[in-house]
């Protein structure tokens, strides 16, 4: 009986998933030392892979998100032969000379919703939402989540979260975002911005942060190749050129605890509900 109850709690799953492969590219810093080139040679890489299906980059995408880096980023990017899901990062948005605008009109968007093959993928703006402000997914992109929520009633499909920040503190409303997410079937939640390879626990859902692109000391920089299979996914560093790595994660995909969040300490706003405190308007 305990046999047939634990297939009966996979099958959801299964019925969903497939294998596949896609990159986690990141923290490319475009206009930064060698941001243009390895970018260039992670492309040319990624073109010559077999069986890779798509590309998403969470977010520093450039160094100091001018026009001008976006525009060159832009121009490596277009050369890709693989779809391309793109979010910005913080070091897009904090120096922008156009507000952080710039960034949509480039590439279209700042957000992404997608499904491939029974998994849905959801990405988030960072913040920040002005220069210098800090991190924060902006109120519109909540209620974009929203949105795309409602559109797609079925809470059953398993769904991976991506945004540049960790879902922790370093977002200002990291909880706003961990509470839509938690209403759907989230398997994991996948971030750039901390330059290393890191595996977290967000209030029970697995955070997977990815290496920056950039070679830094090393003789060429790398991104992730991440492995999806029926009840598992694999994490392998993919050096430009040169080789794959073993995988450096494996984690199983199944539904997060609903109570992980219990001892999680968020904002409190009940002062609000008992202040005297009244709103004045000046004459």
């Amino acid at each position: 009986m305990k046999r047939i109850l634990f297939l009966l709690f996979l099958l959801p799953f299964t019925l969903f998933s497939q294998n596949f492969k896609f990159a986690q590219v990141t923290d490319t810093h475009v206009g930064g030392a060698t941001g243009a080139d390895d970018l260039r040679r992670t492309v040319l890489d990624l073109n010559q892979q077999q069986g890779i299906d798509f590309v998403i980059l969470s977010g520093d995408v450039t160094e100091f998100g001018s026009d001008d880096e976006l525009a060159l980023a832009k121009q490596i990017l277009d050369s890709l032969n693989l779809p391309l899901y793109v979010i910005p990062g913080n070091h897009d948005s904090n120096w922008s000379e156009s507000g952080a605008n710039s960034f949509r009109k480039v590439f279209g968007a700042e957000t992404f919703f997608f499904e491939h093959k029974g998994i849905q993928f959801i990405g988030t703006t960072s913040g920040p939402n002005m220069r210098m402000s800090p991190g924060q997914v902006p109120r519109e992109n909540l209620v974009w989540m929203d949105s795309v929520f409602q559109a797609n009633p079925d809470q059953g499909k398993p769904l991976i979260a991506v945004n540049h920040y960790p879902l922790d503190s370093s977002l200002n409303n990291w909880y706003e975002n961990i509470n839509r997410i938690k209403t759907r079937n989230v398997q994991l939640a996948l971030c750039g911005h901390g330059i290393t390879n890191h595996l977290y626990d967000w209030e029970g859902i697995p955070g997977v942060m990815s290496r920056s692109n950039l070679r830094g000391k090393e003789e060429v920089g790398g991104y992730n190749i991440i492995t999806i299979s029926p009840d598992s996914v694999f994490f392998q560093v993919r050096k430009p050129q040169v080789a794959t790595e073993n995988y450096w994660l494996k984690l199983p995909l199944q539904k997060i605890n609903p109570n992980a969040s219990e001892n999680v300490k968020r904002p409190n706003y009940d002062l609000n509900n008992n202040s005297q405190a009244k709103v004045v308007l000046g004459i």
